[in-house]
């Protein structure tokens, strides 16, 4: 389980700010911080790609239509309305077809995740972020393909390590989610709680899926505390592997 993604609302919020808002990397990255890192590139500024963090890798596009519509979301959450989409901005989650920059710009704590990621062998990915104001929900789905499935596994692990030791979340195992090749202890809900480490008012809940193309990808939302249920959490990860097995002979 990995708590570590999510979209900002256009105030800047970003779910589990704990998962890396400690300047001191945990103990579990030591290894990371040792390996050689990934062999990822980012770009810079352009005026087609004005913030850099944008990947035309035909990887990061394949992820980027893998990725669950605003339609679908609502069809797994039972919302009333279709979500709407990150509204650009300077406080804005990254979107679309991303580089290991715009990656590390979706989660928490770049400081703290850039030697997991690179340790891990993380390359491109894709990011999508919606806003449900009547539920008071912001969801986000991150992929990011992996050189292989054991770095995919490791970076999981790792972060799923400082989700649970410095932001005190708590995984509740479903093995029956049987979605990729994660360990049956391994699949699950994270929930983490609301903190002065994390978010102080809003909980956050999060389901990884990691397959054997090293292709990953973590459903986040967050939301006031007890309004959403594990069970909506797997029926979004299962709509986002639907979407995944529809398109990952594009994703390379």
């Amino acid at each position: 389980m990995i708590a570590l993604s999510a979209g900002c609302s256009g105030g800047g919020k970003k779910p589990a700010q704990a998962l890396g808002a400690t300047t001191t990397t945990p103990a579990t990255t030591a290894a990371a911080t040792t390996a050689s890192p990934a062999t990822t590139t980012t770009s810079p500024a352009t005026a087609s790609n004005p913030t850099g963090l944008t990947s035309n890798d035909k990887v990061a596009i394949g992820l980027n239509a893998s990725l669950l519509g605003a339609s679908e979301v609502a069809g797994a959450l039972g919302l009333a309305t279709p979500p709407d989409p990150e509204p650009p901005g300077p406080q804005a989650t990254p979107q679309g077809p991303l580089n290991e920059q715009g990656i590390l710009g979706v989660l928490p704590n770049a400081t703290v995740y850039r030697p997991l990621y690179e340790g891990a062998k993380g390359g491109v990915g894709a990011n999508v972020t919606y806003h449900a104001p009547a539920a008071k929900l912001i969801i986000d789905v991150l992929a990011i393909k992996f050189a292989d499935q054991q770095g995919g596994q490791s970076f999981v692990q790792q972060a799923t390590n400082i989700a649970t030791s410095l932001a005190q979340g708590k995984v509740t195992p479903h093995p029956e989610l049987s979605l990729g090749v994660l360990p049956a202890g391994e699949q699950g809900v994270l929930r983490v709680p609301p903190s002065v480490l994390a978010d102080p008012t809003e909980e956050t809940l999060l389901v990884d899926v990691l397959y054997p193309d090293g292709v990953f990808y973590v459903a986040t939302i967050m939301a006031p505390p007890r309004t959403v249920t594990d069970g909506q959490m797997i029926a979004l990860a299962r709509a986002q592997d639907v979407k995944y097995q529809a398109n990952k002979a594009s994703i390379g």
